[in-house]
């Protein structure tokens, strides 16, 4: 009768670990009613192993990952991504449909969905062996183990754990059902049927908490594409008035990048390098050797310098390339027309890309600027490089800065620095593209900055539903003070732009209160209200590097300045 009682118990024990609390199809059925937009999107990353036992198995910890990643998908709770390890797989179809194997409907590159959340884990309880127990000779249990880790939710745009919780499942040998959970196998490398018992009472559970846990943590908002703002007349304050003419100088280099083939690595690259500089070493010695004894033959150079200089595979790998045609110039003018800017052809001024090439003085820009009609200048860098690849396909990053410079006095409006990010199956390309999303992204940030502004630019063409009622002036904007002093500037070899650009100038003064000039012929009048004296006025003026005059007369209250 004892026997039969303690076989009784241990087959309710069995019973007990064979059937778990809930299952995947009830997990399922509380989310059957939830739409495929409200669902969160995850991605599962990891499971790191950090037990020792667990260590022995290698792939223990990838294929935790997999299962919790097939498990996670045949629920209704989640919008599952593939794991990046495996992302290949769909990155070698994009390749295959832009090198022209398809009729265009292969899948477009960059179009990939962002996690919401980021899954990992890590090992943190593995054992297995034999455990019974025996009275009166009759044995009970059997073979038992336990499977055991930490699940972390991550929000992958802060890094912050949202949500945090330990698993422990024991499993046992005769608990274990042999069948897959819901077409994902438990199995894995392992065969002891204990661990594959408790692997999968612990994927289950994981899933479990994960759709409980999903309505109460902060979850963050689906990462969605930048809304792109398209500016007009309409909408812009600065073309309200008119167009603006435009010059955009942005030069572009790129470079080899930070992605390494597997095969050389940074100590074999300078290995190389050295190798290389040593036979060259070596041939000149010995040249030298040879001219010494037999003489220089005709023609021949005496000097390491006079030889041609050799391009190697070492250098040819960190030496910048210079793009001729910019992809960032093509991108913001693109931009800038649609808007409404009057944008001058690259090809037109080659003396300030030169400027700019050299030296990069911002005043000589800007009085070049100004001689050519342009009331701004857009100038900057872009640099690109490749950054990885998969199946077949290359990605690069590209970084662009800009300055947006007002010819008139020389004064930056807006300046800023932007990254994007391309993939292609051509480093060439990918490159284009990485440069031409940062365009884009620094497009959308210029005319942000420069639409709200309330400039007025004098000689400016009427532009796509701007008001050409009265045309735009920078002359005066302020009332004339009712207190400080009072300066008349007269102005020979003077011009109307000129004029202008002075009297813009003077009106951008925060110590300059109000502005009235008269033209003629070639002279001109402009009228100062001011705090301060003449002295300090004309200083001040003098400061500003778009504005070249000499002072050929100056007393407290007037001034004569002639233009250059």
């Amino acid at each position: 009768m004892l026997a039969l009682l303690l076989s009784s118990l241990a087959f309710a024990e069995i019973a007990a670990q064979k059937t778990p609390q809930i299952t995947l199809e009830q997990v399922a059925e509380k989310c059957k009613d939830l739409p495929r937009d409200k669902r969160v999107i995850v991605k599962v990353a990891r499971f790191s192993v950090s037990t020792r036992s667990a260590q022995a198995n290698a792939t223990f910890g990838d294929e935790l990952a997999t299962m919790l990643t097939s498990a996670l998908q045949q629920t209704n709770c989640f919008r599952v991504m593939e794991m990046n390890r495996n992302v290949s797989d769909a990155t070698s179809e994009m390749a295959f449909a832009q090198d022209g194997f398809t009729d265009g409907s292969g899948p477009d590159a960059g179009k990939m969905l962002g996690a919401q959340l980021i899954v990992t884990g890590e090992v943190t309880d593995f054992s297995e062996g034999q455990t019974s127990t025996s009275f009166a000779g009759v044995s009970v249990g059997g073979n038992k183990s336990t499977v055991g880790f930490t699940l972390k939710m991550i929000n992958p745009q802060t890094g912050e754990v949202l949500f945090s919780r330990d698993i422990n499942m024991k499993g046992s040998s005769s608990g274990f059902t042999g069948l897959s959970i819901l077409g994902v196998k438990t199995a894995g490398t392992t065969q002891n049927r204990a661990v594959q018992d408790a692997t999968q009472k612990a994927i289950i559970r994981a899933v479990e908490i994960m759709a409980e846990a999903k309505d109460k943590i902060d979850m963050p908002e689906p990462m969605k594409q930048k809304e792109v703002k398209r500016y007009t007349a309409q909408n812009c304050q600065m073309l309200r008035n008119g167009s603006p003419k435009v010059i955009i100088l942005i030069s572009e280099a790129t470079t080899a990048g930070t992605a390494r083939d597997n095969t050389t690595t940074d100590l074999a690259r300078r290995e190389r390098e050295l190798e290389l500089k040593e036979r060259e070493a070596n041939v000149g010695l010995t040249r030298d050797i040879v001219q010494g004894i037999f003489g220089r033959r005709r023609g021949e150079p005496t000097k390491p310098e006079e030889t041609a200089s050799r391009q190697t595979a070492a250098s040819a790998v960190f030496k910048p390339v210079v793009i001729e045609q910019s992809a960032t110039e093509t991108e913001l003018t693109r931009r800038f027309v649609e808007a409404g800017f009057r944008v001058v052809d690259p090809k037109v001024y080659g003396k300030m890309r030169q400027i700019a090439d050299s030296s990069g003085d911002l005043g000589a820009m800007a009085a070049l600027g100004l001689k050519m009609g342009a009331q701004l200048i857009i100038t900057g860098q872009t640099i690109s490089e490749r950054t990885n690849g998969q199946g077949g396909m290359t990605a690069s990053r590209a970084r662009l800065e800009t300055r947006v410079i007002a010819t008139e006095d020389g004064s930056i409006l807006a300046t800023n620095a932007v990254s994007g990010g391309g993939i292609d199956v051509s480093e060439a390309i990918a490159n284009k593209v990485a440069i031409r999303n940062a365009a884009e992204n620094m497009a959308q940030y210029l005319m942000d900055r420069l639409c709200v502004m309330n400039i007025q630019f004098a000689n400016v063409a009427p532009g796509p539903g701007a008001r050409t009622a009265a045309p735009a002036r920078v002359t005066t904007s302020a009332a004339p003070a009712t207190s400080g002093n009072s300066t008349e500037i007269a102005v020979t070899n003077a011009t109307f732009p000129k004029l202008n650009a002075l009297a813009a100038a003077l009106t951008r003064n925060p110590k300059v209160k109000g502005v009235k000039k008269t033209f003629s012929g070639n002279t001109g009048t402009v009228s100062v209200e001011h705090t301060g004296n003449t002295d300090e006025l004309i200083d001040l003026l003098n400061k500003n590097p778009a504005i070249k005059f000499d002072v050929t007369g100056l007393e407290d209250g007037k001034a004569s300045i002639t233009l250059n």
